[in-house]
């Protein structure tokens, strides 16, 4: 059982976060939290960093990830959906490669968004992407904020309106997996799998089947 304050779905720099996971750990202290959960994006890359600097602070982590996926009603359109799962102790082969996968796609998707943002006249590309090769975290979040760092836009909302979001000139869709594939994956690997913020999607028919 959990006891205390915690953070059950944060970002790092191994996805689309702003603070490295040593960072968030220690700003989780700082804010008198008892642990909080990494759930990065379609990785696990920032676990180890964020274990070794919790293990000193008398907190607790818990490994997570959120998997991307969608969803579709027999005859409807998909509705996209995230997956969080929790308590990812020890992750199989499988579910690596997996996520080997979809961080791939998920570079060669923001190498698309900026060649995009390049011919429209915004080029933010740079020697700063080497810094995202390892873990392929090129996603839309940081490529946001290069955007307001370059003065293209005001804020991260603004770049998501103007260019960024559904249906916007510099979208380009992302793999995706079936939310049952993603919760069964899930499972095989130990963890318990969790819809993430069920509200932002708007449409609460999708709880009940997914559950």
């Amino acid at each position: 059982m959990l006891k205390g304050r915690f953070d059950m779905h944060t970002h790092t720099t191994a996805s689309d976060g702003v603070f490295t996971p040593a960072g968030l750990v220690h700003m989780a202290y700082e804010l008198g939290l008892s642990g909080l959960a990494i759930t990065d994006h379609d990785t696990l890359h920032g676990l180890d960093e964020a274990g070794d600097a919790i293990a000193a602070l008398n907190m607790r982590l818990l490994p997570g990830v959120e998997l991307s996926c969608e969803y579709a009603f027999s005859g409807g359109p998909a509705r996209e959906v995230h997956m969080l799962g929790y308590f990812i102790e020890k992750p199989g082969e499988e579910l690596y490669a997996r996520l080997a996968e979809l961080q791939a796609y998920r570079w060669r998707r923001g190498q698309k968004i900026l060649d995009i943002l390049a011919a429209l006249g915004m080029d933010i590309r740079g020697d700063w992407t080497a810094a995202y090769a390892e873990n392929g975290s090129l996603g839309r979040g940081l490529i946001g904020r290069k955007l307001v760092e370059a003065g293209y836009a005001a804020d991260t909302d603004e770049a998501f309106d103007r260019w960024l979001s559904p249906g916007k000139p510099a979208c380009v869709p992302r793999l995706k997996l079936a939310a049952a594939e993603a919760i069964e994956l899930l499972h095989r690997n130990g963890a318990v799998a969790v819809l993430a913020h069920p509200v932002q999607i708007g449409d609460d028919r999708l709880i009940k089947p997914l559950a």
